[in-house]
């Protein structure tokens, strides 16, 4: 089956790959503008099914007060513990295929190295000093101290509580991150521009990605009034997470299934940051301006 799906993919891939910059760019535009266009009245009408289904009487009546209560927005146990319960446990199912797949062999290490050689046909000058300064920004010269400044800040103009899940986010994260390089030991590309000695799988620099740029992202998103602001902060967010990750596949220091095991890791801590920040702010440790 990898055989005749991998006989597919090639062919087509690589007239893809020789253009996937302006496709990237042109469909990520698109997607965010469509969003920015529908996504209000999209959210609006779901509002009015989970209200509606709220007052519907069927039968099964405990059944039906269960799923009010996973579907009540207006409590922190409701509808965000019920999406952050069901988008973690997503998540651990993916990262968990992606890891049997690398150590398996399967058709993701073919994909893997078969992205790293065309890679190479990017480097061009530009290609490279561009994404260069960009994978700077997940290297620990730059991230110790923003995360100090990070922290300072926090202490500073929030309290000491605001610091707490970015810094456990961070450091779990990152050690996850660490003992996973070394357990699997894969070694880096060899079409690497640079020469790294840590192994390779996962990509540190996406699991820090989600794990401490993500979380800053969304506690500006968190702070922020009105949906234009709100809207745009998440586009700015995610282009960034995702330039940083692909920044590593681009000059050939990582493969595409690390770069997925990264950000799959850091997601987890995020998730575990963002629900540790609302809970705070349930019990009033913290205090977003948002809701003022």
């Amino acid at each position: 089956m990898d055989d005749m799906l991998w006989a597919w993919v090639q062919p087509r891939g690589t007239f893809l790959l020789a253009h996937i910059g302006w496709w990237i760019v042109a469909g990520w535009v698109l997607l965010w503008l469509f969003l920015w266009r529908f996504s209000r009245p999209m959210l609006k009408r779901l509002h009015h099914i989970i209200r509606y289904f709220k007052w519907i009487n069927v039968p099964f009546p405990r059944l039906i007060r269960l799923l009010r209560r996973r579907f009540d927005n207006q409590h922190l146990s409701g509808l965000p513990l019920t999406l952050a319960a069901t988008v973690f446990f997503a998540i651990t199912l993916l990262l968990s295929g992606v890891v049997e797949d690398v150590v398996d062999q399967d058709f993701i290490v073919q994909f893997d190295h078969w992205i790293a050689a065309s890679m190479v046909q990017a480097h061009t000058e530009w290609v490279v000093s561009v994404f260069y300064a960009i994978t700077m920004l997940g290297t620990p010269t730059v991230l110790v101290p923003l995360w100090i400044i990070t922290f300072i800040a926090f202490t500073v103009f929030g309290n000491r509580y605001w610091a707490l899940p970015l810094f456990i986010s961070s450091i779990g994260s990152i050690s996850m991150s660490t003992l996973g390089k070394y357990g699997f030991a894969r070694p880096r590309p060899t079409e690497a521009l640079f020469v790294i000695y840590s192994p390779s799988f996962p990509s540190s620099h996406s699991t820090l990605a989600m794990s401490f740029y993500a979380v800053c992202f969304y506690l500006w998103w968190r702070h922020t009034t009105g949906w234009n602001g709100k809207f745009w902060i998440v586009f700015a967010g995610m282009s960034f997470v995702l330039l940083l990750s692909s920044s590593r596949i681009i000059i050939g220091v990582h493969y595409v299934s690390d770069v997925l095991a990264g950000f799959l890791l850091g997601s987890l801590w995020f998730i575990i940051a963002i629900s540790l920040y609302e809970w705070l702010n349930f019990k009033k440790y913290i205090h977003f301006r948002s809701e003022q």
